[in-house]
């Protein structure tokens, strides 16, 4: 088929989902202010479907789909509500609606996702992470760019993780699935970060004069709230990417320790000779002397003790009339970004020095 034909299959197939049944599990977001329940079935009905294409169709460089095109659908249509057979609401609504479709030619197959105005704006936002991470190289585990020997994750932990050895242990793949899905959580969070560290407030950016002496309003703002939440999430979610690796390394290397004992640091310290000798032991220990200590630290202030944003509201109540030090305060909170960028690739580096060690295993 052509991609004109294919296009039209699938828009004759998006409009099939109107006038019908409507699975309120999956579409329910489209029933905005609506009181949903199992029990009672809902359609939108309509017509007179306008459709436009927003940009060029786009070629994929994937295994999945060949094209990528975004769609928007206008028409005027209506929200029915049935109990059974009877109509118990029926209220009119102006649909404005955008479709991701992606889409083969060699065969008719596609998949698509429906997008409400709201849904459109959290796909965008998630996007421009996305665009972010790529333009500062942020990249997790699983991301095609980070190879490890010329091979991608899956490759290189498979055939270490596999290997024969003697050696009686029980692969856990979930512990690997786990410390990929939490390098994704860590790229996220990470570009996140990094897009609202630009918008965040200065401290120094309001003086106002009293008695004589200025000082320095701040006014926290969402997007200070959020950087310093994820800041503070971030730290959490480093401390338990590194969990996982100590769970790997006890596996093999310290089998005998109870499981209450099972813990990054522990499990290092207790990795016996020859091992210790090793490259990537060495490695390994000197990060958990060092950077792991002092993400440790921050991790139990923030569980235990202060978030961020108290942390730094704390100093900066203490400071409000001081620009120098001001300024420095402000410093600090931007500079917390590279703190966590550098952790996350300590993250990479140091799942490639446990794996290796690993494989020094006969």
């Amino acid at each position: 088929m052509s991609i004109e034909e294919t296009i039209k299959f699938a828009k004759n197939s998006i409009e099939r989902l109107f006038n019908n049944p409507l699975d309120i599990k999956t579409y329910g977001y489209l029933l905005e202010d609506i009181d949903l329940k199992d029990s009672y079935q809902y359609e939108i009905t309509g017509d007179n479907y306008v459709w436009k294409q927003i940009f060029d169709i786009t070629v994929r460089n994937d295994d999945w789909w060949t094209y990528y095109v975004l769609l928007k659908l206008d028409f005027n249509g209506k929200i029915v509500v049935k109990d059974s057979l009877k109509i118990i609401l029926e209220t009119e609504k102006k649909f404005d609606l955008y479709i991701d479709l992606w889409f083969k030619t060699d065969r008719i197959q596609y998949t698509y996702r429906l997008l409400d105005k709201k849904y459109k704006i959290i796909k965008d936002y998630v996007e421009q992470i996305e665009n972010t991470n790529i333009s500062l190289g942020i990249y997790s585990l699983l991301n095609n760019n980070i190879r490890f020997n010329n091979k991608n994750f899956l490759q290189f932990a498979s055939d270490i993780i596999r290997k024969s050895r003697n050696l009686n242990v029980c692969i856990k793949d979930n512990i690997i699935d786990d410390i990929a899905r939490i390098s994704q959580d860590l790229e996220y969070l990470l570009g996140e970060i990094s897009q609202l560290k630009n918008y965040v407030g200065n401290y120094t950016s309001n003086p106002q004069l009293f008695d004589g002496k200025i000082y320095y309003m701040y006014d926290m703002s969402f997007i200070d709230k959020r950087y310093f939440f994820l800041i503070g999430v971030m730290f959490e979610v480093l401390y338990n990417f590194w969990d996982r690796i100590g769970d790997l390394l006890a596996i093999y290397f310290t089998p005998n320790l109870p499981e209450k004992q099972i813990y990054f640091p522990i499990v290092i310290d207790n990795i016996q000779s020859p091992y210790i000798q090793s490259p990537n032991y060495i490695w390994l220990k000197n990060f958990k002397d060092n950077e792991y200590n002092l993400l440790n630290i921050w991790r139990k202030k923030v569980v235990h003790y202060l978030n961020v944003e108290s942390e730094y509201n704390k100093i900066y109540r203490s400071k409000f009339d001081n620009k120098a030090e001001l300024l420095q305060l402000q410093d600090e909170k931007i500079g917390l970004t590279d703190i966590l960028k550098n952790h996350f690739k300590l993250t990479i580096s140091g799942f490639m020095k446990a794996l290796l060690l690993i494989d020094e295993i006969n």
